[in-house]
Parts: structure tokens; C-alpha cells; sequence
């Protein structure tokens, strides 16, 4: 167990040297993905989308795509996906509930 917890140390490491994230992003990925790898796989693909859509690399959308996630990485993939066709729509997700009503303001930290 501690082989894993130092490795997956080692890959946030890794992460945190090549994008830069609000901690309180970083403090929820952490928190919301079961394993230390996990969370170092979700800091990556964050990494990645961050890379190669920093029109989008706000925030606020990267906070929607942790809230959507909910610590699991098929739904991170998903959240990425939806911010990379209407990111508009991915706020509605995570900001709106089924009335239409705006419940959180992913412009503030978690």
C-alpha cells in the first residue's frame, strides 16, 4: 500500500510541475478519486485537455468538469467531451439543477 501511495505522490508530482491548478480543484480531485493513481490519471487527462484547450482551461470549467466527474474517470471523460463541444452546456450540468434553477457558482472555489 505505501508502494502505491509514494508512486501515485510521484505522479501528482509529475502533474503539478506541468499545469497549474486552483487548489481548490486539485484538493477535490484528490479527494473525489478512490486512489491516489486515479487521481493522478484525472490530473493528466486535465493536464491534457488544459494543453490543447486553453480557451476552455478556465476555473470555473475545470471545476465543472471535477463536479461532473464525481470521482470517476468515464464521467471525467465525459464532462471533457461536453466542455469540448458546448462548455455552455457542461455549466448547465453542473451548476443548474433539473428546474433550470442555479444551485452552486463554479466561478467560486469548492
Amino acid at each position: 500500500m505505501h508502494g502505491n501511495f509514494v508512486r501515485g505522490m510521484e505522479l501528482n508530482l509529475h502533474i503539478e510541475n506541468k499545469m497549474m491548478l486552483a487548489r481548490d480543484i486539485w484538493g477535490k480531485v484528490n479527494k473525489d478519486f478512490e486512489t491516489p493513481e486515479e487521481a493522478a490519471l484525472a490530473l493528466s487527462v486535465m493536464a491534457d485537455f488544459v494543453d490543447q484547450n486553453q480557451e476552455l482551461s478556465s476555473d470555473r470549467i475545470l471545476r465543472c468538469i471535477v463536479l461532473v466527474a464525481d470521482g470517476d474517470l468515464n464521467r471525467l471523460e465525459k464532462a471533457i467531451n461536453l466542455a469540448k463541444t458546448d462548455y455552455r452546456d457542461l455549466i448547465v450540468w453542473a451548476e443548474y439543477d433539473e428546474k433550470n434553477e442555479r444551485v452552486r457558482d463554479l466561478s467560486n472555489p469548492f
